[in-house]
């Protein structure tokens, strides 16, 4: 990371999930060669009341200087599918892009009962759907 100190390329993670462990932010900075700013957000939905406008409110508890459009913005969702989906959803109308998405996997090789979660990779949305929208128009 000090190699990273004065780089210009920060990857803002904003997580709804569990908090990264060290070993997942180093693996995104030696990877994609950018800081990693983390932004932990707590999602907690009421299920008895509408997921999209609670989820409209955690959006809004984000710093207005990371949802401004300027800056790279990937997400590790949280596990509840609703939840996740409505985040995503926000977030697209808010950016105007679809944002990064970290897939993570629980790593049982090393220890099956303390296991941790690892980087698989980032997945870019907005790149996925472009490609997607081109194979409509062969």
């Amino acid at each position: 990371m000090d190699e990273l100190q004065g780089c210009e390329r920060v990857l803002n993670v904003i997580n709804f999930g569990r908090r990264l462990n060290r070993e997942i932010i180093k693996d995104i900075e030696d990877k994609y060669k950018a800081k990693v700013d983390e932004v932990f957000v707590k999602v907690n939905l009421n299920l008895k009341k509408t997921s999209y406008i609670q989820c409209v409110d955690i959006i809004s508890s984000i710093p207005g200087k990371i949802l401004d459009g300027h800056h790279k913005i990937a997400i590790n969702p949280p596990g509840l599918p609703i939840a996740a989906i409505c985040l995503v959803t926000e977030l697209h109308a808010r950016i105007g892009y679809f944002p990064l998405l970290l897939e993570l996997y629980r790593d049982k090789t090393q220890d099956p009962l303390f296991n941790d979660f690892k980087l698989r990779r980032i997945i870019d949305l907005e790149r996925e759907r472009q490609v997607s929208r081109s194979k409509m128009f062969e």
